[in-house]
């Protein structure tokens, strides 16, 4: 008699755990929080290829990318090309990019110049600086980083054709170092457009402009990370740390 009543109690218990699994009473609460990988930034302002009118958009950027980007547990390091004079060493303490985003400066030299063997002179020099600058970051990262790693590239792009070697050599560098590269150009992100007073893009702005992006894309792509060329702060972040998580 006591063997039975043994043998029912137990399963009784195998039945009431297989009813708890079924129903998720014993699975983990959906409520609380997925541990997330850490990911390693470095954040390249390459002011020497932004224009004045988009300083302004770049500040918010850095904003955006320090509030909406960087989290918990994620590391971060910020250098520019220029004037703005932005070093940050690698860190994980995320004020330290507050007081640095104010000191985002121009550059002095709008990239819609018009073209003169001065301006060329002018734009091939600041084309290997930035790639110079850049490339720099990139070896100078602490091979023992946690995470996976990528560069956010902020800048407009330039028309050197063919591009600078430094910075045609950028996206190998970024390859040794398992780098992804993310290009943001501010004149995609303000959706904005050069126009002359006819109100149509003039044939050698849009031959610039194309040029522009599409020296974003080759940094960009071969790392297999991609160029956010028109897009707002939320949407560009967001299909960045889907590719980084």
């Amino acid at each position: 008699m006591r063997q039975s009543w043994v043998a029912d109690l137990r399963a009784a218990r195998v039945l009431v755990f297989g009813i708890l699994v079924v129903t998720g009473s014993l699975a983990p609460s959906r409520g609380r929080p997925v541990t997330e990988a850490p990911v390693t930034w470095l954040i390249f302002v390459d002011d020497l290829h932004i224009n004045f009118r988009d300083m302004g958009l770049v500040k918010n950027l850095l904003t955006s990318i320090a509030t909406h980007l960087i989290r918990d547990g994620d590391s971060f390091a910020v250098r520019s090309s220029g004037p703005s004079d932005l070093s940050i060493t690698l860190s994980s303490n995320r004020a330290l990019l507050d007081p640095a985003i104010p000191k985002v400066s121009y550059g002095g030299f709008e990239l819609t110049d018009g073209v003169g063997s001065e301006t060329n002179d002018e734009v091939r020099y600041r084309a290997k600086f930035a790639g110079t600058a850049a490339v720099e970051m990139l070896n100078a990262l602490p091979r023992e980083t946690i995470g996976r790693a990528a560069m956010l590239y902020i800048s407009n792009g330039d028309f050197v054709i063919p591009a600078d070697v430094t910075v045609a050599g950028l996206p190998r560098t970024a390859q040794r170092f398992a780098i992804t590269v993310f290009a943001l150009s501010p004149r995609g992100l303000r959706r904005g457009h050069q126009v002359t007073r006819s109100g149509a893009p003039a044939l050698s702005e849009r031959y610039r402009d194309d040029a522009m992006l599409n020296s974003l894309r080759a940094i960009a792509g071969p790392t297999g990370g991609f160029a956010i060329e028109e897009a707002d702060f939320a949407d560009a972040l967001q299909r960045i740390g889907r590719a980084m998580r």
